[in-house]
């Protein structure tokens, strides 16, 4: 059965994996910038790793998803839905679409 509408977010909801899996959302993780480099949250670095690389002073900074994370993401959940609801964490996701017209018409 096709699933009508699908639900997208960021970890910066302070959704769990498994917490977002339950309630059926899709979540996109998170760039976090540590010591130069650059991990996603849950996939290549875990809250507690961020939590300690804090603790011991190291420098960490977030960042947006990228543009073609997000419609990539869109574009996989469009073969099984009939729509997408995308809620941002941060207002200046949308706006770094280099052409959101192009990629919602695109979607």
């Amino acid at each position: 059965m096709r699933k009508q509408t699908a639900i997208v977010t960021d970890t910066n909801s302070g959704l769990r994996p498994e917490e977002a899996a339950g309630l059926g959302i899709d979540l996109i993780p998170m760039p976090v910038n540590l010591a130069g480099a650059c991990y996603f949250e849950y996939d290549t670095i875990t809250q507690a790793e961020i939590f300690s690389c804090l603790g011991s002073g190291a420098e960490v900074s977030t960042s947006q998803p990228a543009p073609g994370a997000l419609t990539d993401c869109w574009e996989r959940l469009l073969e099984d839905c009939d729509q997408v609801v995308y809620i941002p964490m941060s207002a200046g996701t949308l706006r770094r679409l280099p052409d959101r017209r192009h990629a919602v018409g695109r979607l």
